[in-house]
């Protein structure tokens, strides 16, 4: 089966690769400036170590995202210690590129053990970016929320069932315990807890 790796850092009008570049940097902060977007200046473009302003490249994971995210994985591990599955040599680079420019404080890895696409997740302060992902198919943020729902629709039904089935249960150990104290068997609320222990 041939691995698919989506790519997903945001090209900015540069070569992704000269993101890193200050020059490139400091002009599009500028312009953002220029335009009164001081909230974009704040969220993506920050600073290193040496005050050198750079962008974070990559696309954002918003509350939509995360919930996705939280119906299809159910795994996540840092990169040091990630085994489920070997990454293309690409992914690697892609991931490699990201610890390279040390725009995150962490990077790790969510997937699930059934599902073909983990993605690499960069962490700066509380905010998370997608790097990349690796699978069956290229994907996009509108891939994950459709596979999301389309999850959801498969197991929510399921999980319905089962909470009704024990609702049922409890509802027939109710009849039962109310049948034994009203037939004196159970004598006080005391056996009725004991009997439920």
């Amino acid at each position: 089966m041939k691995i698919i790796v989506t790519d997903f850092r945001i090209d900015l009008g540069e070569d992704k690769h000269d993101l890193s570049s200050e020059q490139f940097n400091e002009t599009y902060k500028a312009t953002c400036e220029q335009l009164g977007m001081s909230k974009l200046v704040e969220r993506y473009i920050t600073k290193d170590d040496n005050e050198k302003s750079f962008i974070i490249p990559y696309q954002r994971i918003d509350k939509e995202f995360k919930r996705s995210f939280s119906i299809l994985f159910d795994s996540s591990q840092t990169i040091e210690n990630y085994t489920h599955d070997q990454p293309p040599m690409e992914a690697l680079g892609l991931i490699m590129f990201a610890k390279m420019q040390d725009t995150f404080s962490e990077i790790y890895i969510k997937f699930h053990n059934t599902d073909p696409d983990p993605v690499a997740i960069g962490k700066k302060d509380n905010e998370e970016f997608l790097i990349c992902a690796w699978g069956p198919d290229k994907v996009s943020r509108e891939t994950f929320l459709e596979r999301s729902r389309k999850k959801l629709e498969i197991e929510l039904p399921k999980k319905i069932d089962e909470m009704l089935k024990k609702l049922n249960n409890e509802k027939r150990d109710i009849n039962y315990l109310i049948e034994k104290i009203c037939t004196g068997e159970f004598t006080s609320i005391g056996d009725t807890l004991y009997y439920g222990s």
